[in-house]
């Protein structure tokens, strides 16, 4: 019996702490942070959310056009852009919460070069917005040979 009122106390103890670890693994293996955070905004969000149908982190590990960076380093360094993968669609989640489906040439991911067309569709988006237009414009200056 007390060997039995062990191993029930094991469990309860134990079984939290591995819930916990594998949700934060899980977490960490679909997304990727954003390398910098707007420090300039009053929105409690500092960063925006990309959520993509691509699955795998490396999918955006691919160059840019006419810059030397690659797609996910573009996103999240210049545009302050969280990448949520294996999502549902694409759509990004601007810093005041404004969802934007991203359009219908970017959501299959099968087209080759996907994360160039969707990095280009966030882009465009971000350039168009109130605080994205001057992320543009230092992106630009960086990369004036970059496609957009």
């Amino acid at each position: 019996m007390r060997q039995l009122s062990i191993y029930i106390l094991c469990f309860w103890v134990l079984l939290p702490m591995r819930l916990v670890s594998q949700n934060y693994f899980q977490k960490e293996a679909g997304m990727i942070d954003a390398l910098r955070k707007r420090k300039n905004v009053a929105f409690k969000k500092k960063t925006r959310i990309l959520n993509t149908r691509l699955e795998f982190e490396t999918d955006f590990d691919i160059i840019y056009p006419g810059t030397d960076k690659t797609c996910s380093y573009i996103l999240r360094y210049f545009f302050h852009t969280d990448i949520h993968l294996n999502k549902d669609l694409n759509e990004l989640i601007s810093m005041d919460g404004t969802s934007f489906v991203i359009s219908k040439d970017a959501r299959y991911p099968k087209i080759s070069n996907h994360a160039i067309m969707l990095t280009g569709e966030v882009i465009k988006l971000i350039g168009n917005m109130y605080f994205g237009y001057h992320e543009l414009d230092v992106f630009l200056e960086t990369f004036p040979k970059a496609k957009t």
